[in-house]
């Protein structure tokens, strides 16, 4: 028996009699035959590494509370298949024969663990599975089956991906990847009949289906918290006044997060509308899970709202009174079936859960703030990280025109105040950091500092500076250290700049789908840069975001700055004059072309600084020079290649190095309808989080860190690989020109081939793929020049050597004596595409070419 102590919610009973029902095996439970509508329920409730006796029916509210009891396992998955639009079997022959073709060609495949057997309009796979699959990590290990707008993933993908041929018409219900779903048995009284289906469970005598490589796929569990104890007392249902409503100033946010749904006579209303006018705010067979997230958005509101432990009570009460009156419109207009008063119970268990869960958060994270301010208290006085001796951080440090001023209540962030600054406050914010022990400004307390007169008068801040203060001559802001140092024989204070925040490692199966379509084809290199991007003492690459209005450019940079607990900074900001922003973000985000700046004399000079330094001049406001010393991290985001107009005419090898700083990367377009999908911003913006609190995405991007190891570039953590794009910024006007006469060349066919001395070879490019070359004897192409472009003014050949010997992958040999350029072709399809010529012809011809072939006079070339 599950003890009475653990009734807890989340957990409700399936049989009046006892608090819980037995574990039964799989193949028993299908094989039964049963005198009701029963259903099988495959999550076990194990406690010391052994299932209970006897079992709740778990729920997903029940899930956090029950970690402190046991572990809750899926030991059996129910895969549901359909038939097309739901449409039932024509006859239990129909069914029969479909399904034994399915044994027959499968059995030995993906069929071969499974117990199949029919249902009214479709079939069930079902697999006992090893090891048992935690509840936490069962969504992702499931995965999704797939469709044309998401791709297949986890145990579902492989599943339909191993019987696609045979499902034309049938569909994998996705939400088979719900853990607390039940599922009917075969052989069940349905009105009074039994059921007459297909069964077939001798694959179960193959043994358990081994799921360890999905599980290993879906990454950690996710972090559950425990409710805190509250007491709290339940409140009437009589509903909030439009003032008391409109007091919590709620509409805005629940517009955002939960509009109305659908349109037409099924629509149904948003929240906030559904708590004015009390309304259900979910349709049939919705009451749980529709309530289930009600409550924890308006929780998670309230307490948004600096609400403490101590405005449980006021939270509990206004979640209750707002949704009660929706709770009983939806039983009593047959929306819901469930009686009223079981309703409004079950809503104020998951208030009451909801609440404690938020408290106990709010507790958590209050003794975990405590504790680290302690430990920056006691650790100002060690040696830094690298062993250099640090001196004790002074209440007081003098810099330039202004002070910086130790707080004890937050030792990590001195705040500094000019010399304009009354000089009076000085001593007060001392006062203040000095804490209760030292309330009258006598001495003690944490910083041990004297700010009073025997008479009660503060003593003047000339004095409290020879006593307290220290002169510095430079301050540095340091991305990635936690606590301040000052170095007085060095007359420097060292300031914490940028951390990542500390997260547990998630895996995310919908953001790492996206990041599979935002990266196109080049999904190794943003992971590669996820992994590194919190190592701030190395740089890495840009990385350039191509691609449509829609696919998340915007959400990726926003994705990124939340690991730093921070928005990101403007390009603008970072290369102004006033640039302290790179002090509260290592991020800086370019949207969609660079800003007209008028005291941004080189935008090359710039960009090249943001992206390999690890050392940067900072100017705040209204205060002196700063030090920064940390890498930044660049994302460029543009619907096209234009964002970053700073290389002009560059040599070959300044093309390699801007390669190497830049990673671009074409977003698939995909990628707009999956964030769709899953719901547009009031999925993504749990994984962005809150500021100070990072969502899924810093989960997903730790995941990322501890799962995958980064081999470093030469120079930048993560480089660039040369691209399309790369080679277009090597476009420059002479080249576009000497590039349009030999495409021109190749049009004219014919003898102007031979005159031009042009050849074709076939090789391979940096990449290893298959690439056509050129070959192109300058001296002879600039003899045809004014046949081939109608202009009498030919380049010199110094020129045409130059604009040819610049662009990567051209290679020069010698062929008859003569010196031949040998351009890849991929050049020449890139300028005609610019220049008016027929670029898909020029590609035609090389390969015909490259083959032995002639091509002859392309008219109008």
């Amino acid at each position: 028996m599950v003890s009475p102590e653990r009734d807890i919610q989340g957990a409700a009973s399936l049989d009046d009699e006892v608090l819980g029902c037995p574990v039964t095996p799989v193949r028993e439970a299908l094989e039964a035959t049963y005198e009701t509508d029963a259903h099988l329920y495959p999550a076990v409730l194990y406690v010391d590494g052994e299932p209970e006796a006897q079992q709740p029916r778990l729920k997903k509210a029940g899930l956090g509370a029950f970690s402190a009891v046991g572990d809750v396992s899926v030991t059996a998955v129910f895969i549901d298949v359909d038939n097309e639009g739901h449409n039932p079997w024509a006859s239990t022959k129909e069914a029969t024969s479909t399904l034994e073709t399915l044994i027959d060609a499968h059995g030995d495949g993906v069929l071969a663990h499974a117990a199949v057997y029919a249902t009214r309009a479709g079939w069930r796979a079902v697999f006992a599975v090893a090891p048992p699959i935690p509840a936490a990590r069962y969504r992702a290990t499931l995965g999704h089956p797939g469709d044309k707008k998401i791709q297949p993933s986890g145990l579902l993908g492989w599943f339909g991906a191993a019987l696609a041929a045979d499902l034309q018409k049938q569909d994998i219900d996705p939400s088979c990847n719900q853990w607390t779903r039940c599922f009917r048995a075969p052989r069940v009284m349905r009105d009074g009949v039994p059921t007459d289906n297909f069964t077939d469970f001798d694959g179960l005598d193959a043994g358990p289906l081994d799921v360890s490589e999905w599980l290993d796929i879906a990454g950690p569990e996710r972090r559950t918290v425990a409710p805190a104890e509250v007491d709290l007392e339940r409140p009437s249902t009589e509903p909030l006044s439009v003032r008391q409503w409109a007091m919590r100033d709620l509409d805005n946010a629940l517009k955002r997060r939960w509009p109305s749904s659908g349109n037409g006579p099924g629509k149904l209303p948003a929240l906030a509308t559904a708590i004015r006018k009390h309304m259900s705010w979910y349709g049939p067979r919705q009451r749980n899970s529709q309530t289930f997230d009600a409550v924890a958005l308006l929780v998670e509101l309230l307490f948004a709202a600096h609400k403490g432990p101590s405005d449980a009570q006021d939270v509990a009460e206004t979640v209750f009174r707002a949704l009660a009156p929706g709770t009983e419109a939806a039983c009593r207009t047959g929306v819901s079936g469930t009686e009223e008063d079981v309703a409004l119970d079950e809503l104020w268990s998951m208030v009451e859960r909801r609440v404690g869960v938020e408290v106990a958060k709010a507790e958590e994270k209050a003794a975990e703030a405590a504790e680290a301010a302690e430990a920056v208290m006691a650790a100002v006085n060690e040696d830094s990280e690298d062993g250099t001796p640090s001196d004790p951080l002074a209440p007081i440090v003098v810099h330039g025109a202004g002070y910086y001023i130790l707080n004890a209540t937050n030792p990590e962030a001195p705040n500094y105040y000019p010399y304009s600054k009354n000089s009076n406050l000085i001593p007060y914010l001392l006062l203040k950091g000095c804490g209760d022990e030292c309330s009258n400004g006598s001495g003690g307390g944490p910083l041990e500092l004297w700010l009073k007169y025997e008479s009660g008068k503060f003593r003047p801040m000339a004095d409290l500076v020879i006593d307290y203060g220290r002169q510095v001559t430079e301050v540095i802001v340091a991305h990635g250290t936690t606590r301040p140092r000052l170095n007085e024989a060095g007359f420097s204070l060292q300031l914490p700049g940028v951390s990542a925040i500390d997260v547990e490692a998630r895996y995310d199966p919908e953001i790492h789908a996206w990041l599979k379509y935002l990266a196109g084809d080049d999904v190794d290199g943003l992971l590669d840069w996820l992994a590194t991007v919190t190592q701030l003492d190395w740089p890495s690459c840009a990385v350039y975001l191509q691609g449509d209005t829609g696919v998340g450019k915007g959400l990726f940079a926003a994705c990124v700055s939340s690991i730093f607990g921070d928005t990101f900074c403007s390009f603008r900001e970072a290369v102004s004059r006033f640039n302290d922003g790179l002090m509260k973000s290592p991020i800086v985000f370019l949207d969609e072309g660079v800003p007209d700046i008028p005291e941004l004399k080189d935008v090359t000079a710039a960009f090249r600084s943001l992206v390999g330094e690890t050392t940067h001049r900072l100017e705040p406001k209204g205060q002196g020079l700063l030090t920064l010393r940390g890498a930044t991290r660049v994302i460029i985001a543009a619907n096209n290649g234009l964002a970053l107009p700073v290389f002009g005419q560059h040599t070959a090898e300044d093309i390699a190095a801007v390669t190497s700083r830049i990673r671009w990367f074409g977003c698939d377009p995909r990628a707009a309808d999956f964030l769709k999908r899953l719901g547009g911003k009031a999925v993504t913006n749990t994984w962005v989080g809150k500021t100070g609190a990072p969502g899924y995405f810093a989960q997903h991007v730790q995941w990322i860190r501890e799962s995958r190891n980064v081999t470093p570039g030469t120079r930048y953590l993560v480089e660039g690989i040369p691209r399309h794009y790369h080679e277009m910024l090597a476009m420059s006007a002479d080249r576009l020109v000497v590039l349009y006469a030999i495409g021109a060349c190749i049009l004219r066919g014919g003898k102007m081939i031979k005159f031009a001395g042009m050849s074709v070879e076939e090789g391979k490019d940096d990449n290893g793929e298959q690439e056509f070359r050129v070959g192109v004897n300058i001296g002879l192409l600039r003899k045809n020049w004014r046949d081939l472009t109608n202009d009498a003014r030919s380049p010199t050949q110094k020129t045409i050597s130059a604009a040819l010997r610049a662009l990567l992958g051209v290679q020069q040999k010698r062929k008859v004596g003569r010196r031949v350029y040998m351009v890849p072709a991929r050049y020449l399809k890139m300028a005609a595409d610019q220049m008016g010529l027929n670029g898909g012809e020029i590609e035609r011809r090389v390969e015909v070419l490259a083959g032995g072939g002639k091509v002859g006079t392309l008219k109008n070339a």
